[in-house]
């Protein structure tokens, strides 16, 4: 995960390229060969900058409080020089969990117009106004409080983040998904993410997409589920194939229709 193994991260002295808007040198931003400063890339401890392929990322970690530790990633297009996503991820020391949100932009922002009230603006419009973990039996329960809601859910293992993920389109629009996700790329942290859903009354489980295949298990309203698959039947009928963490690990089809996505 990207906040345990920052210290795998290799920022390596790039040598500047002329076809580029965005380059690092001796860990300093460089815009078309002129040194600037930006609030993103303090001079202190926990920034840092690596370049990866087309892509300049800022990462600032810190400790947030005596039981949180926080990196929020940058992740600029080094031709377009504009902000394509910011990874803002929490690791809970004590319960060893990650979580956080994640902001898609179609349009970006160039670096040079981001500044302390752009940050703020963010932090402000996507940041979650409260979170606070709680047990329920053997799970794991973390509760946010968004700014027009709050929303329970329940914590995968230490591997794993629950994410918020949204994406801003071209015309201001906002959308945004539910995800488990886990880092596949600690240089660029991508991510390989499962949308979350929610069961939304009592309902059976299939072990194959077709109603002749029905099971003796079933799930409750308010059970979470990690969608792994969908298809249609030859009916028409849309399907999900999900996992859903119990005593034991259960992996069934159950009719699309009985889950909701909760997207905004």
């Amino acid at each position: 995960m990207a906040l345990r193994l920052t210290t795998y991260f290799i920022f390596t002295i790039l040598s500047f390229n002329s076809y580029a808007q965005i380059s690092i040198i001796d860990n300093n931003i460089y815009l078309s060969g002129n040194k600037i400063d930006s609030p993103l890339h303090p001079n202190i401890v926990g920034s840092n900058l690596f370049a990866y392929e087309d892509m300049v990322v800022i990462s600032n970690s810190y400790t947030a409080s005596s039981t949180t530790k926080t990196e929020v990633n940058y992740f600029f297009n080094s031709l377009t020089e504009k902000l394509q996503r910011v990874e803002w991820i929490n690791y809970s020391t004590a319960y060893d969990r990650y979580y956080g949100y994640v902001i898609n932009f179609s349009n970006g922002e160039k670096i040079l117009n981001i500044d302390d009230d752009y940050i703020d603006r963010l932090e402000s419009e996507f940041g979650f106004k409260d979170y606070s973990f709680k047990k329920k039996k053997e799970k794991l329960i973390l509760m946010i409080d968004f700014l027009d809601g709050k929303l329970n859910f329940e914590t995968y293992d230490n591997k794993s983040a629950v994410i918020v993920n949204y994406n801003i389109d071209y015309n201001g629009g906002i959308n945004n998904r539910y995800e488990v996700c886990e880092f596949t790329d600690l240089r660029t942290s991508s991510m390989a993410c499962k949308q979350i859903g929610f069961v939304n009354s009592k309902s059976i489980l299939y072990s194959k997409s077709d109603v002749k295949y029905k099971s003796k298990m079933y799930l409750v309203k308010d059970d979470q589920v990690a969608i792994l698959n969908e298809q249609a039947d030859k009916q028409g009928q849309k399907w999900y194939f999900i996992n859903y963490k119990g005593k034991k690990d259960v992996n069934m089809w159950i009719k699309a229709e009985d889950v909701d996505l909760k997207e905004k």
